[in-house]
């Protein structure tokens, strides 16, 4: 119906008010929810199909058990490196492989720097720049060279901490005299569930990049000297809403054959050398040729020093993250890893 009133300059202007039914707005939902599943988007509401299944967990939201694959018991994804410095996070959920986030390297930074952004929102073909709208986070190395430490951040201004990770890096006299060995992580995530502020694409199943820690807690701040990285490297995580996981240590296996099955998948080849007392003082010998070996369960297929698992202090696997050929990788991770912690301890491997 038409509401006519007249403004204090004297003018008349006439407000249209229309009334939907539950009918009407439940149609019109169907029809947005249809067009969201075309393109890829989440659906909106409970994110249900047709079959009762949960499509695509949130970016920022840790999964529940509907999001698991029945058979692994994770959230399945698959990160795709295009080019040199570009990489793409897809969901695989029925057979289809949607790409949900990109992460981008930037070239003129001093560390390593990743820039994370929502594909759902800017689409495949937006500008990679914090201005385009569809900036997330993004991924920081410490300067200091000696240690391996990342934080990752989200989009906030006051640069919230919602990940680190810190790598032991042996040094080189070490990889020189005993091959270079698997790669050993710590990350500490927070336990408290992180949610986004859904603005105008809530309707439609399209999360914001504002996200927010639920719970007001200043450790998150940037600007405060308890960082992630501090409370991981103090111990004081224990005392905080914070969980520590480390790389599961990989079985060595002697011998120079790899039996790749679908109950386990090598991880890496590493060759050991030892000093030889009547060789040269430069000359360096194998010793114990093999492979470290981690099970899978036939999602990883390639040796590679980049194949991880990350288990909780109970021996629970969190997060394992694996070679599928040059340009693809698996990555698996459940609560309380959320799709994006999960990403940047994906990117952190690919940057050392």
């Amino acid at each position: 119906f038409n509401l006519h009133f007249r403004n204090p300059f004297g003018s008349s202007q006439v407000l249209t008010i229309m009334y939907l039914s539950p009918l009407t707005r439940e149609a019109g939902q169907r029809d947005m929810d249809n067009n969201n599943k075309r393109i890829g988007y989440p659906m909106s509401g409970d994110k249900e199909n047709e079959n009762g299944k949960v499509l695509v967990p949130s970016i920022f939201h840790a999964p529940t058990k509907e999001h698991y694959h029945i058979a692994t018991g994770f959230v399945q994804c698959l990160i795709t490196r295009v080019g040199k410095n570009v990489y793409h996070f897809a969901f695989q959920i029925d057979g289809t492989e949607a790409v949900s986030m990109i992460g981008h390297k930037l070239k003129s930074s001093r560390t390593s720097n990743y820039h994370l952004f929502d594909a759902l929102r800017g689409g495949m073909d937006a500008k990679l720049s914090k201005k385009s709208g569809h900036y997330i986070g993004k991924l920081r190395r410490d300067k200091d060279k000696r240690v391996g430490c990342y934080t990752l951040y989200n989009a906030s201004r006051e640069k919230q901490e919602l990940a680190a990770f810190v790598y032991d890096i042996p040094a080189i006299i070490q990889q020189v005299k005993e091959g270079q060995p698997p790669r050993r992580m710590q990350a500490v995530i927070p336990k408290s569930t992180v949610s986004t502020n859904v603005g105008s694409g809530e309707a439609m199943g399209i999360e914001t990049s504002q996200v927010t820690i639920k719970q007001s807690n200043p450790l998150f701040d940037h600007a405060n000297t308890n960082r992630l990285i501090e409370h991981l490297h103090n111990g004081t995580w224990k005392h905080q809403k914070l969980l520590a996981v480390q790389t599961k240590p990989p079985k060595f296996h002697e011998g120079m054959h790899c039996a790749i099955s679908l109950s386990a998948a090598c991880v890496y080849i590493s060759f050991h050398f030892l000093h030889h007392a009547d060789a040269p003082s430069l000359d360096l010998i194998p010793r114990k040729p093999g492979q470290y070996r981690l099970n899978f369960s036939g999602r990883v297929l390639t040796p590679s020093v980049k194949n991880m698992q990350l288990e909780s202090e109970q021996g629970e696997i969190l997060l394992q993250f694996g070679k599928v050929d040059d340009q693809r990788f698996h990555l698996d991770y459940k609560a309380p890893f959320t799709a994006f912690s999960a990403f940047g301890a994906a990117l952190c491997q690919f940057d050392l």
